[in-house]
Order: structure tokens, then sequence, then C-alpha cells
């Protein structure tokens, strides 16, 4: 254990080939209305059970541009508006102008509301999911959080 601290560090700390830091589920300040948004999402989902942690990616952490072409930080896998480090962690983008519903909040819920049901490999990775069509659940999550004006 003595050998892998400073790797485990450098790593924790950032000092990586990607930004480890943002995606840690360590928390961060809940946003006034976030408990209502979380809760309109993942009971869109048809969860019962905790939601998961949401972490808060925002300022200087936003260090480069997502596909989306929104400011995102990196991750394992690139440039990301949000990542789901387990089901029971989240981590969002979060900038100056954004609502809950503009965030990639309920997108990210919906990877760990997958992996909750299907399993670490049943997150959907790729999109291929019905829930995640024009019209389907992960929309149907949006347009809640629209109508709540989150």
């Amino acid at each position: 254990m003595q050998r892998l601290a400073p790797a485990l560090f450098l790593l924790l700390s950032g000092c990586a080939p990607f930004s480890v830091g943002p995606l840690l589920p360590l928390p961060t300040p809940v946003r006034e209305g976030q408990e209502s948004a979380v809760w309109i999402v993942w009971h869109t989902y048809g969860r019962e059970d905790l939601p998961p942690t949401v972490r808060w990616v925002e300022g200087a952490s936003l260090n480069c541009t997502a596909e989306t072409g929104r400011p995102g930080w990196q991750t394992p896998v690139g440039c990301r508006e949000g990542f789901t480090w387990t089901a029971g962690n989240v981590s969002v983008a979060w900038r100056p102008d954004d609502f809950f519903a503009t965030t990639a909040l309920a997108h990210e819920m919906m990877h760990a509301s997958l992996i909750r049901r299907f399993g670490l490999l049943g997150g959907d990775p790729d999109h291929r999911r019905p829930e995640w069509l024009p019209g389907g659940l992960k929309d149907q999550a949006v347009g809640r959080l629209i109508e709540a004006g989150l």
C-alpha cells in the first residue's frame, strides 16, 4: 500500500493524463432546487430507491469543449459534460447560465439507473436502449424539469 500511495495521490489530485478530480464522488454544495430536480428525474425513471449523489463540476474545472459545443472537463473517455462514476455517484457540469434541465443531470442519472438495473456493464455507454430515443424516458425527465421551472 505504501508504494501505491504516491500514485494514488497523483491520480486523485488530477495529476494524470485526464483530470480525475471532478470525477470523484466527493460531496459538493447542494444547489437550490437540486433535491426537487433529482426527485423528478429519479421518479420519472420509475426509481424508488435512493438516487445517486450528484457532484457538480464548475468554474476552472470546466477546461475543454465537449462534443455538444458546451464547456466540459476531461474524463477517461474525453471531454464530457457529465460522467457516471458509479450507480451511486454522478458528476455533472454546471455553467453560470444553467438550469437543471440544461445540464447532463437527467442523462447521467439515466446511466446510473441502468447500471442499477443491469449491472456495471449495463449502463449503456453507447446510448442504444429505448430510454435514449427522442421522447424516451431521458427526454421525458428533461421535459418534467422544464415544466417545474428547474
